[in-house]
């Protein structure tokens, strides 16, 4: 929608809810469901994961650690887990998987393996500006030990978030359609 339409309306039980510029409407639509898209998980009564780690929450934030339900494209935007590593004799590493379209798209973690004692944890995941292209994201969550290879949680297929994208960018050079790709960095 926002790829191909500079006026929206949003529809709510058959009702008009809001009328106006496409990324205002898109934006009020991700807010209304951000509790049913994924972009936030709570399993602090439940943990996922085993003796060694285990997954307490997942969000999406904005640069000033805000949660959002969505990430705009020229915005950018952190994955932020929270953990806690309960018994450890070699680094609990946090790892994100992103795949788009069922495939993977690539998977990232921490440059240096980090110190990690017993306790709670949180790690962050920066996304810089344009380096997801514009649609659908889901994530999975893992934290790892290496010597042997072996995943304490993995969540897989539950944490999804939304990249959008105003028509009207300039980097689009007048496209209107969508454009191609799961990265799309803007290139020199």
């Amino acid at each position: 929608v926002n790829s191909l339409c500079e006026q929206c309306l949003l529809l709510e039980n058959g009702r008009v809810k809001q009328i106006g510029p496409t990324a205002d409407v898109t934006n009020a639509y991700f807010e209304i469901s951000q509790g049913a898209d994924g972009s936030q998980l709570d399993f602090t009564n439940n943990p996922q994961g085993d003796d060694i780690a285990t997954l307490l929450a997942a969000r999406l934030i904005d640069r000033e650690g805000s949660q959002i339900g969505h990430a705009q494209i020229d915005a950018g935007f952190g994955i932020e887990m929270t953990y806690e590593v309960k018994n450890v004799d070699q680094p609990v590493i946090p790892n994100l998987h992103f795949f788009q379209a069922g495939m993977c798209a690539f998977v990232t973690s921490p440059a240096a393996l980090p110190e990690v004692g017993p306790g709670l944890w949180k790690a962050i995941a920066w996304i810089p500006p344009r380096l997801l292209n514009e649609g659908n994201y889901t994530i999975n969550i893992a934290g790892s030990t290496m010597n042997p290879p072996q995943a304490h949680f993995h969540l897989q297929d539950s944490f999804s978030f939304q990249v959008i994208e105003d028509i009207h960018d300039p980097s689009r050079q007048g496209y209107a359609q969508k454009i191609p790709g799961v990265v799309r960095p803007l290139l020199s």
